[in-house]
């Protein structure tokens, strides 16, 4: 799947240079851990800060090689993972 390389790609940019901070994410969740928005809420108050760190990145990259072959929907504190 395009998006693992993506994911896996960036993890290894980040490794050699100092990285503070990766935007364009598409994250819409709530400020609480784990907290989501219902699918095409029409506005989203209390919205999680959009910039994520490479400490994301990696934890992302480890949800997804874990899951195998299949993608599955799993909550994360920062962020979702959700198949499309």
């Amino acid at each position: 799947m395009a998006f693992r390389s993506s994911i896996r790609r960036l993890v290894e940019f980040t490794s050699s240079r100092q990285v503070t901070w990766v935007l364009g994410t598409h994250i819409e969740m709530t400020n609480q851990p784990g907290g989501d928005f219902e699918i095409r809420s029409p506005s989203h108050p209390n919205e999680r800060k959009l910039e994520v760190t490479r400490e994301h990145l990696l934890e992302l990259n480890e949800a997804v090689t874990g899951m195998g072959d299949e993608t599955k929907h799993e909550v994360h504190d920062d962020f979702i993972i959700a198949p499309v």
